[in-house]
């Protein structure tokens, strides 16, 4: 196996995972500031945050779809020089993710409060201690909402820059954007206080200024990361053409297996929700925190999947199936390896 890390491959794979697993870090760590910062507004909020949190997670498996199918066939069409054929496939990607974000913001806006109450069974029963948990949720997605159609497009449009090569481009977003978000809970929720320390500038907001600094952030770096996508140097620059429900079908069948096995490990995380739930907001708020770190020492693991899907994709576009096969076990040793440290 040491043998393997030396290879050239695997020296690839490393170099292209690594701003893959900076990015995953970044997009995970926006949610976990989130959870941080409104940590000392009560374990209520906590809990709230935490059923926000997990009503996402379970409605990106959606943008799982997109994106996993999408990568693989990114990469090889760049791969094979095939630029049009990118192009189209882009299109069509960016379509369905406009669709699938409308869809989930409708979804949030509407309906937000009423899924959070089936996730913390106060649909049925009275909250512990008169403290409701679902309507702050609801607010939180209710805000968020009007940010997801950005959201999903740029999360496809950073796919299509790691599947062509580009992996430090989304990074650099994702690292400036993160920190004004940081910037931005600090002024929204404290009022620009030092908690303990010193008095607010101005009312805070308390979890709602979270929900609206993310959600402004979020739309904010979507449309630097689109500002770039149309530069004259990206390999889909002028093939942009109309979306292609041929390039979807293959999309989807590629994502398929990959989509109902994320179904079924969020719905064993709703599982969790709704029993952590039931237990009272104290031990759920416990929960969120040590399911995030958990998260976060997932993340080599997923940087490594998602370089390996784009060098394998590039490997076949180029007609070298061989090669395609080694790169395979390579990274299949390099995940044990890395999951076993």
């Amino acid at each position: 196996m040491l043998r393997t890390i030396k290879t050239r491959q695997s020296r690839q794979l490393f170099t292209l995972a690594l701003p893959l697993m900076v990015q995953a870090l970044l997009a995970s760590s926006m949610s976990f500031v989130d959870a941080l910062m409104v940590g000392q507004l009560g374990e209520q909020v906590i809990a709230a945050l935490g059923n926000a949190i997990q009503l996402i997670l379970f409605c990106h498996i959606l943008l799982a779809a997109i994106e996993g199918g999408g990568a693989v066939l990114l990469a090889q069409y760049y791969g094979s020089g095939q630029n049009r054929k990118l192009g189209s496939l882009l299109s069509s990607l960016c379509l369905v993710g406009v669709v699938c974000g409308l869809l989930i913001a409708m979804l949030f806006i509407n309906a937000g409060e009423w899924l959070a109450s089936i996730l913390t069974l106060e649909m049925w029963q009275a909250p512990q201690h008169g403290l409701a948990v679902a309507p702050l949720t609801g607010n939180y997605l209710s805000i968020i909402g009007w940010s997801m159609p950005f959201v999903v497009v740029g999360a496809i449009l950073s796919c299509a820059f790691q599947s062509t090569g580009d992996t430090r481009t989304p990074v650099k977003i994702s690292i400036a954007f993160n920190l004004l978000n940081i910037i931005g809970n600090w002024l929204l929720i404290f009022g620009a206080a030092i908690p303990g320390v010193s008095e607010p500038l101005f009312t805070p907001m308390g979890y709602i200024g979270a929900a609206i600094s993310t959600a402004v952030i979020g739309s904010g770096a979507t449309i630097v990361i689109l500002w770039l996508a149309a530069g004259k140097k990206r390999p889909w620059h002028g093939q942009l053409h109309r979306p292609s429900f041929a390039a979807l079908g293959k999309v989807f069948h590629i994502s398929l297996p990959m989509s109902v096995d994320g179904f079924f490990w969020q719905s064993a995380r709703v599982f969790c929700t709704v029993v952590m739930n039931a237990i009272g907001a104290k031990a759920f708020a416990v929960y969120v925190i040590v399911r995030t770190l958990k998260a976060l020492l997932m993340l080599p693991m997923e940087g490594l999947n998602s370089a390996s899907q784009i060098l394998i994709g590039q490997i076949l576009g180029k007609g070298k199936f061989q090669r395609a096969k080694i790169a395979s076990k390579h990274s299949i040793q390099l995940v044990l390896l890395v999951t076993t440290l």
